[in-house]
C-alpha cells in the first residue's frame, strides 16, 4: 500500500512527458503533464501478480502444506461434476488476478474525454 501511495504521489510532479510545445513571448516550452504510475495495465498487473504470487499461493501452500492447499481448491461435491468444477476452479484463480489488477488501475482522463 505504501509503494502504491508512493508512485502515486510522485505523479503529481509536473513532468515534461510529451513533446508538445506552447509558446510563451520569450520561448518555446514543452507542456507539464502529471502521470500516475498506475494508470498503466502493466504496472498493476505486476502488482497483482506479485500479491497473487507470494501473499496467496505461496502463504497458503506454506501454512496448509502443498498438497493441502491445492486440494482445497477441489470442493466436495458428487465425482460425476468434478470434471466441470475443477477447471472452473482454476480459472477463478486467474481471474482472481485479472480483477485484482483491473480494479488498482486507475484511469487518468479528463470527464470530456471518458
Amino acid at each position: 500500500m505504501l509503494f502504491i501511495w508512493v508512485i502515486n504521489m510522485l505523479g503529481f510532479i509536473p513532468l515534461p512527458l510529451s513533446n508538445e510545445k506552447f509558446d510563451t513571448s520569450a520561448s518555446s516550452c514543452r507542456r507539464l503533464a502529471i502521470y500516475a504510475a498506475t494508470s498503466s495495465i502493466s504496472v498493476t498487473l505486476a502488482l497483482a501478480l506479485m500479491t497473487w504470487i507470494v501473499f496467496t499461493h505461496s502463504r497458503g501452500s506454506a501454512y496448509n502444506g502443498t498438497r493441502e492447499y491445492f486440494k482445497s481448491w477441489i470442493p466436495d461435491v458428487p465425482k460425476a461434476i468434478l470434471p466441470l468444477i475443477v477447471p472452473l476452479e482454476i480459472l477463478g484463480q486467474f481471474m482472481r488476478l485479472i480483477s485484482l489488477s483491473v480494479r488498482l488501475l486507475r484511469r487518468t482522463c479528463s470527464p470530456a474525454t471518458c
